[in-house]
């Protein structure tokens, strides 16, 4: 304990010493040194800045200088600190005073307590198995938790053996129900999952535990099943809606995941009918094993920044979030500064018996495994379960904002500025707001002011609700209702949507998932690659090619829909692929790029997938609908953005309408094709009805010079601006122009640069160029051979649109076409299918070096599958719209483009 700590604790000790007395044989001197200890780890957090701020005051009035290189003010003012520097801060700081006096005399009662409710229970303790018979308490230690309601905590309870049992100021019943439930599982699987809840005893109001702690598996064996119950596990707690399942809230046990904290296993809901796509998506992933937070995910959003997940992320991370620690310290420039961190999960990634971490992506069939058993015996035993929470209903905790908010606002109030005054602390607390989406403005203001009762003494708000009722309970009492559903019956609507379809889903996140672990594997193994494992895509691979009917059949497995205002409307969480995108996004991405471009396929395939395709489409708009403002701030682009979907969904039209024009230089992209104006230019100048003096204004705003990465980049480089200038120039009869994009061209094509095979950036975009472009034919089939290069054996081949073989195909299939080159559509026939046999063999990506899953047009398996559309018609001798091409898709001559 150091010198500040104990002077404040010296302030408080006769007040605690006061407040103790022996209860039941139990000395009163542990319960004191139990309150100091939990009084002392409280002022860790409550005084730090009081510290810095008047040290500095005191370092200021003797003259010495801020130096990092010196601690003469700082032993100075440590020396003489003591007892008297503690009145003084109170006097200053009355507001501080007022806190500390409620959190000593809260820790009283709670030590109290606890000692009593030992005395009280410690015989069924011992016959519930949690200790030993006929042991005496020796301490109590404070276990770091959130302090609830009056300042409880989760403490451990020492005994005369050594061994501690666990209290928890919270009724155990959840604890209690998902064991049972786990146990109402187990008759259905090979393996027993009981012991994936801790042994508990719930005594109402409080509980006590097993104190269970970490164990590194036997053998190999044991990792095996240990991943095989975290699936029966996660397929378990998901079906049941559990939430806030993260890397603190499980434990690996030798061949057991153990879920520690289950208050949130079962919650209250808002009603999960949509009235809009956008909210039917969002209800989904509430449904879904996502919402349990025991999937890697990454929430961009949240505190942390980093890959969460109660599964197990075995690798540190950086996040890009900060902390205040304390910084210079024992100098005399000692202060607070805001510092990102590492992060790092532990208690929850298994061992194996050499003591090394195991990963999951070694050990995902195991877990698939799991989780199709775990699926399954849901599906047999689900009506036990909801039987045995009707006849035993339980008190669980009900979340109504993240407990880091509830942090910032403790970290405001007790900032120095705000101590001063009691007035000054109370108006930091009571800018708290209501958060959004409740109820109705009664529970509103039930939820902020029990919020700002509790922050007033320091607690982290908590409410509870029972498994039967809709009402939330706090100090206050009962709220008026809260939701539309109670937690049975959330979890009966969970238990019983788990079908067939739905588990397909559910794969698919667990994908997403694995592709997250994957990426921050590469970060720490830059030779890592996926191989051939995703079960989910990789049945939709043949000897030929991708199987594009299969990969239709699946997207409409994993859609999902919502009756409209001018009928169904279908739309998809396509996946997420930058770090700054939440993994399971609520169908947001929806330009070409992504999610928009689903439509494409079904459009294209025709026939019985015209239903479909119509209402994709309506999904679509109805989700730009929703998205409007955030598609509008995306920059003018081919690819992304409102320009996108009008391309995506009206190809086939005489022309586009053209946005105004803006003045912002981030949006205009002057030398960008993919994001910016050039490739804006190079679409609109194909389109018949597209008025000229609105192209000749967008073709103004174009650069000339580029930054792309080489002489083959078409997305964001040289190759980009050439295609676009001399498509305008055509488009505006501009012969100069077009004999300069010519001329450059020529020399790009000769210098026979290497690049890789991709259509954004490499030979593949040669090719598609010299589609237009007159070229030597001697020097378009040596790019053509380089753009169909793949993979040495061992390595991923990228299936995709963006710089994938999808891509590859798309550009040789339009340079096919358009130049009457036979060879260049069968050498496209000829690289789809050695593509897919590679895939099938050394592994496969979408669009982004750790996914496979991922369902958007330039990104993922939509795109996949219409490339393979659009070769089977071209193969059979019908001109095609190539979407890559950012062209109308119908000849200037009139002559229909398939589309």
């Amino acid at each position: 304990m150091d010198k500040v700590t104990r002077a404040v604790v010296d302030h408080y000790r006769a007040r605690i010493e006061e407040r103790q007395h022996d209860i039941g044989g139990i000395d009163a001197s542990l319960l004191v040194d139990a309150v100091i200890d939990g009084l002392a780890q409280r002022l860790q957090l409550l005084i730090p800045r009081v510290y810095v701020v008047e040290f500095h005051r005191a370092r200021h009035e003797w003259g010495y200088p801020v130096d990092a290189s010196s601690s003469v003010a700082v032993d100075r003012y440590l020396e003489q600190f003591g007892a008297h520097t503690i009145v003084e801060w109170f006097e200053r700081y009355p507001a501080l005073s007022t806190l500390l006096d409620g959190v000593v005399d809260a820790l009283g009662d709670h030590v109290a307590e606890i000692a009593q409710r030992w005395q009280i229970d410690r015989e069924e303790i011992a016959a519930q198995g949690l200790c030993v018979p006929g042991l005496s308490l020796t301490g109590i230690d404070h276990l770091g938790s959130d302090a609830h309601q009056n300042g409880r905590t989760v403490a451990a309870v020492r005994l005369s053996d050594g061994s501690r049992v666990i209290y928890k100021p919270r009724s155990l019943g959840a604890e209690e129900f998902t064991r049972t439930a786990l146990g109402i599982v187990s008759g259905a699987l090979e393996i027993d999952v009981s012991m994936c809840a801790p042994t508990s005893l719930d005594r109402g109001v409080y509980g006590w535990q097993k104190e269970i702690h970490p164990t590194p598996a036997a053998d190999a064996d044991q990792v095996a099943v240990f991943y095989r119950r975290m699936g029966v596990l996660c397929a378990v707690l998901g079906a049941l809606g559990a939430m806030d399942m993260h890397h603190e809230n499980v434990l690996a046990v030798g061949d057991h995941p153990v879920a520690l904290d289950l208050e949130t296993v079962l919650h209250a809901s808002a009603s999960l009918r949509a009235h809009d796509l956008s909210a039917a998506i969002s209800n989904r992933l509430k449904l879904s094993l996502a919402n349990t937070l025991l999937l890697p995910q990454r929430l961009p959003s949240g505190p942390y920044s980093v890959l969460l997940g109660g599964i197990g992320v075995p690798y540190e991370q950086q996040s890009s979030r900060t902390e205040y620690v304390m910084v210079n310290r024992d100098t005399d420039a000692v202060d607070l500064a805001q510092r990102t961190f590492g992060f790092a999960q532990t208690h929850n990634v298994l061992h194996d018996s050499d003591g090394e971490v195991t990963d999951l992506l070694d050990h995902r069939e195991h877990l698939l495994r799991g989780l199709r058993e775990g699926w399954a015996a849901v599906r047999a035993r689900r009506e036990q379960i909801i039987d045995h929470l009707d006849h035993n209903p339980i008190e669980l905790r009900q979340i109504f904002r993240s407990t880091a908010v509830y942090g910032r606002v403790l970290d405001a109030a007790t900032h120095p500025d705000n101590l001063g005054r009691q007035d000054d602390f109370d108006r930091i607390v009571g800018m708290l707001r209501a958060p959004q989406g409740l109820h109705s403005g009664f529970v509103a203001s039930f939820v902020v002011d029990a919020e700002r009762k509790a922050l007033a003494r320091g607690d982290v708000p908590y409410f509870t609700v029972r498994s039967d009722e809709l009402r939330a309970r706090s100090e206050r009492g009962l709220s008026a209702p809260i939701a539309h559903l109670s937690p049975r019956d959330r979890a009966a609507f969970g238990l019983r949507s788990v079908d067939d379809t739905s588990t397909i889903f559910e794969e698919l996140l667990v994908e997403e998932g694995f592709a997250e672990l994957r990426a921050v594997r590469r970060t720490h193994e830059p030779s890592y690659t996926p191989g051939a494992q995703a079960d989910w895509g990789s049945r939709l691979l043949t000897d030929e090619g991708v199987d594009p009917d299969a990969v239709l059949h699946r997207l409409v497995d994993v859609s999902v829909c919502v009756q409209g205002i001018d009928g169904t409307e279908r739309g998809w969480v396509p996946g997420a692929f930058a770090p700054t995108l939440a993994t399971f996004d609520p169908g947001s991405s929806i330009s070409f790029h992504d999610g928009g471009g689903i439509v494409v396929p079904f459009a294209r395939a025709g026939g019985p997938w015209d239903e479909v395709a119509r209402e994709a489409e309506r999904g679509v708009l109805g989700l730009a609908r929703v998205y409007q403002e955030r598609l509008e701030s995306l920059p003018w682009s081919i690819a992304s953005g409102t320009l996108s979907l009008r391309y995506a969904l009206g190809h086939d039209r005489t022309g586009l309408r053209v946005s105004p024009l803006c003045d912002d230089e981030d949006k205009l992209g002057r030398s960008d094709t993919m994001k910016g104006m050039p490739g804006a230019a190079a679409l609109l100048s194909t389109f018949p009805d597209v008025s000229r003096i609105d192209l000749a204004e967008v073709a103004a705003r174009m650069g000339t010079t580029a930054e792309g990465s080489g002489p083959l980049d078409l997305a964001h480089g040289p190759l980009g601006l050439t295609w676009a200038a001399h498509r305008v120039g055509r488009a505006l009869d501009r012969e100069q122009d077009v004999r300069a994009a010519e001329a450059d061209f020529a020399t790009t094509l000769a210098g026979r640069a290497q690049a890789p095979v991709g259509w954004c950036h490499g030979h593949a975009a040669a090719c598609l160029v010299a589609a237009e472009i007159e070229a030597d034919e001697d020097d378009v089939r040596w790019h053509a051979r380089r753009a169909v290069a793949l993979p040495e054996p061992g390595r991923p081949v990228d299936l995709s649109v963006c710089h994938g073989a999808a891509g590859v195909v798309q550009s040789l299939v339009h340079l096919g076409q358009e130049r009457g080159l036979g060879w260049a559509t069968e050498l496209a026939a000829e690289h789809w299918a050695r593509a897919a046999r590679h895939a099938r063999t050394h592994g496969y990506v979408t669009g982004d070096p750790a996914r496979q899953g991922l369902l958007g047009y330039f990104l993922g398996w939509s795109g996949i599958a219409d490339t393979g559309l659009l070769l089977r018609d071209a193969l059979a001798g019908h001109r095609v719209w190539v979407p890559v091409a950012f062209a109308h898709s119908r000849r200037d001559d009139g002559m229909e483009v398939a589309a």
